[in-house]
């Protein structure tokens, strides 16, 4: 037996071999968008079109044939280590009820031919995903992933040549798809399509879940136990909501009797063998040994109710664990969008887009550390990880999000300065006030002080202009405005003449207003 969260862990860990086979198909597909000629026309673009496609292919089929051969032995052992654990796992109870312990894995042939039969059987799940060849009408991995190549082709084609877009909109916008949507893995005759990420993930939770239940199965035949506890776990499956194999709420943590003795349910009450129920597709449900009369319940009914009762505090509400398992990973799933946005972009040389990616991933891991420490939930590492996003990425990633986090907070504080001073909307503020050569600039005397009355000398006008917090560029860049604490500057950079100066008695409420923003921000300089 395997608990539901530790069928999880073990699919995650094996599911995690083959992320390097995601990774390189969205980066050849990104490297196969980003060199596509998409001015082209007509025959040479189809011939350009095909040529792309056939790369891929070719490309496609060299890294599966060698992830299969590298993710084997990696899968392998922790599916041996899965097995293991179940049988520890069974052990408990037989221990427990005083019983003497099944044959080992290590010693019997039956459980070592269940363990490797249930190995093979996942592992040719994913194999068949690989193939060329469609099965039961469904176009698999390669045919998809050269599908999904040439649909964000030919919507790049189509953008560039009508003129709607530019050649970098094209890949920006083909690469935020990508790394929101992942890999296309199989296209059902219905249309839907299931991602790499969704195929690869099932197929690890089924197979080791069955090939756990299977090795109980036999224990409990082989040592003449009847009856198997079913395990539970919050969130279960509802089905269509009556009290059949598709609801696994309604049998799960009950008893199961593999003989069909009365007063337990059956096989065919859980959906045994049915791809809707008890081990099924995705189902985590697993058994255990139950001497009737012997053992103590492992869930009581109030221990089922509580699975289902709210009790996760997160803003201002209570969550199910359904609920909060839900919205935990689909934030980790921004997380994981966000990075692989990340590397696509640094990949496809956008700098711009990378920086974003890597802001959106702070507010992501923002986002998941807040609904952690709000809930008690934990931090699942491997749930979000990326490859290709490692200590480097990360670092660089941290800088480059603190940097737009500063751009951020800077173009606020612009807009504010902007607001209290009652700037015009086309003026630039420049928090680093626009450096000039004071030696160079004259001093219209005649407007200071004669005609205006200011009486600032040249020598007050420089020092305002050096101890400005900052400048704001006006007149479409000919006058460039000065601003300290002791005085305002306006100069004529065409001219290169200070064309008037004023001291700070002479504020208006605006300029008041500003200077007043400007202390409150700690723009102001000591000197």
């Amino acid at each position: 037996m395997l608990r539901p969260e530790q069928v999880e862990d073990y699919a995650q860990r094996c599911a995690a071999a083959f992320d390097d086979l995601e990774l390189g198909i969205l980066l050849d597909i990104a490297r196969r968008i980003a060199n596509a000629n998409y001015m082209t026309e007509g025959a040479q673009w189809q011939a350009e079109r095909a040529q792309a496609l056939g790369a891929s292919r070719k490309h496609l089929a060299e890294r599966m044939e060698q992830l299969m051969a590298d993710a084997a032995p990696q899968v392998a052992a922790i599916f041996a280590q899965a097995m293991l654990e179940a049988e520890e796992q069974d052990n408990r109870f037989y221990r427990a009820a005083w019983q003497p312990e099944p044959e080992g894995i290590g010693t019997s042939a039956v459980a070592q031919q269940l363990a490797q039969s249930g190995y093979r059987r996942t592992m040719n799940t994913l194999y068949n995903l690989t193939q060329t060849r469609a099965l039961m009408g469904n176009h698999n991995l390669p045919v998809a992933v050269q599908e999904q190549l040439g649909r964000l082709l030919d919507q790049g084609h189509l953008s560039v040549a009508s003129g709607a877009f530019s050649y970098d909109q094209v890949v920006r916008r083909s690469i935020k798809e990508l790394a929101a949507s992942g890999v296309d893995a199989i296209t059902y005759p219905s249309g839907h399509t299931d991602k790499l990420e969704t195929v690869v993930l099932r197929a690890m939770r089924t197979g080791i879940n069955q090939t756990a239940m299977d090795i109980s199965q036999h224990n409990a035949e082989s040592m003449d136990v009847d009856v198997m506890e079913l395990t539970a776990h919050g969130g279960a499956r509802t089905g269509d909501g009556k009290a059949d194999f598709t609801n696994h709420s309604w049998w799960q943590g009950k008893l199961v009797s593999l003989s069909g003795q009365p007063g337990y349910l059956t096989l065919d009450d859980i959906g045994y063998g049915d791809v809707r129920g008890f081990a099924g597709a995705n189902c985590r449900h697993n058994w255990h040994p139950f001497w009737p009369g012997v053992s103590k319940p492992a869930y009581t009914q109030e221990t089922l109710d509580e699975y289902n009762r709210p009790k996760f505090p997160y803003n201002g509400q209570l969550l199910t664990e359904e609920q909060a398992d839900r919205r935990q990973r689909a934030l980790e799933r921004q997380i994981r969008r966000w990075k692989r946005e990340y590397v696509l972009a640094k990949e496809t040389n956008q700098a711009d887009l990378q920086s974003a990616a890597a802001g959106r991933l702070a507010a992501a891991r923002g986002r998941l550390a807040d609904f952690l420490q709000q809930t008690g939930r934990h931090k699942q590492q491997l749930r979000e990880t990326v490859p290709g996003f490692g200590r480097s990425e990360a670092s660089s990633a941290v800088w480059a999000a603190r940097r737009l986090q500063a751009e951020q907070n800077n173009a606020i504080l612009i807009e504010n300065l902007r607001t209290a001073g009652n700037l015009p909307q086309k003026a630039q503020i420049h928090l680093t006030p626009k450096e000039l050569d004071l030696a160079e600039l004259s001093f219209d005397d005649t407007h200071v002080n004669q005609e205006r009355q200011h009486h600032i000398s040249e020598a007050q006008a420089k020092e305002f202009i050096q101890q400005a917090a900052i400048s704001v560029t006006v007149w479409n860049g000919r006058f460039e405005r000065y601003y300290s604490q002791n005085g305002v500057a306006y100069v004529d950079l065409l001219k290169k003449e200070i064309r008037t100066a004023y001291g700070k008695a002479e504020y208006d409420a605006s300029t008041q207003a500003l200077m007043e923003a400007l202390e409150q921000n700690g723009l102001f300089r000591e000197y």
